[in-house]
């Protein structure tokens, strides 16, 4: 392989996650002592009924303008393109997409921010992602992929990653293992 490998970065669940804030929004208004552990599916099964249209609905419109990225993933991001691609790939909700393209473009050019449903269609070597779904459906198509650890995903076998540092060493072990041995150093 000549070119550089594209990592696919997943946002929600990886780059940011508003669960806990949500989590604490459905604890006030119910009653409820919800924590982050609680999350041990991807659809909030856990949840009562009510409970989860509330947590889809703040999905839908989650805002992103007061999000940004740890020092530590910064950091990451900018020596994984000292010898990759980066690509941010999420999937957008009609109600926030732009406060999800103004956080990204913040961290990243036009060129490298791809909302989509489907992320096989990207054509990505490594995706980094928390959803069993997308992780899945990527190794299907002959891709990499990295599970982000998430409560939510303990049950998907493979490569997992616990912190963006993580992401730096799994990427390159990849690349040894593909036979690509020119890290642009």
């Amino acid at each position: 392989m000549n070119k550089k490998p594209i990592v696919l970065l997943d946002v929600d669940g990886v780059m940011t996650n508003h669960t806990v804030e949500y989590l604490e929004e459905i604890n006030e208004l119910f009653g409820k002592e919800y924590t982050i552990e609680d999350v041990t599916s991807y659809d909030y099964g856990f949840l009562e009924e009510e409970e989860r249209e509330l947590m889809f609905r703040r999905w839908e419109f989650a805002s992103y303008d007061d999000c940004s990225l740890t020092d530590q993933q910064q950091l990451a991001i900018e020596n994984l393109r000292g010898y990759c691609r980066v690509v941010v790939c999420s999937t957008p909700f009609v109600g926030h997409i732009q406060s999800k393209q103004r956080f990204l473009l913040r961290y990243f050019s036009r060129d490298d921010i791809v909302l989509c449903g489907d992320k096989t269609l990207v054509g990505g070597d490594i995706l980094v992602d928390d959803s069993e779904r997308n992780i899945e459906r990527f190794r299907e198509v002959g891709g990499h992929g990295i599970v982000f650890d998430q409560p939510w995903n303990q049950g998907i076998d493979g490569t997992r990653c616990y912190n963006f540092d993580d992401i730096g060493i799994l990427v390159v072990d990849y690349m040894l293992k593909e036979g690509i041995h020119d890290f642009g150093l």
